[in-house]
């Protein structure tokens, strides 16, 4: 029976050594097959580099979004999210005026 599942498994094993992760678990059950997956825990953290590269983009475009500045750095927006929610608590960042008019100031 097993070979009439074709590769999937095989290419599952080999897709977790490329990304160096363990094998994952086969566990049978009345309903089927489940596969768990062990991945590594990993922590987020956005880096200087993202800060950095925030304070220089709102520099130059005063009136961007956050979703412009995620574009134009090549953030997800949850990261420069984030990362403006820090630099604000740093004084390093401000939002000034309306949700809609405002504009962001960058603090020296």
């Amino acid at each position: 029976m097993i070979k009439s599942w074709g590769r999937g498994i095989e290419r599952i094993f080999e897709a977790c050594r490329v990304a160096k992760c363990p094998k994952p678990q086969f566990r049978p059950d009345h309903s089927g097959l489940w596969v768990e997956f062990q991945f590594p825990k990993t922590t987020v953290e956005t880096t200087v580099k993202t800060h950095s590269l925030i304070l220089e983009y709102l520099e130059k475009k005063l009136k961007a979004t956050l979703a412009e500045v995620a574009f134009g750095i090549n953030k997800s927006l949850r990261a420069v999210e984030r990362a403006a929610s820090r630099l604000v608590k740093e004084n390093k960042l401000r939002f000034i005026g309306s949700r809609k008019g405002g504009h962001w100031e960058v603090l020296k």
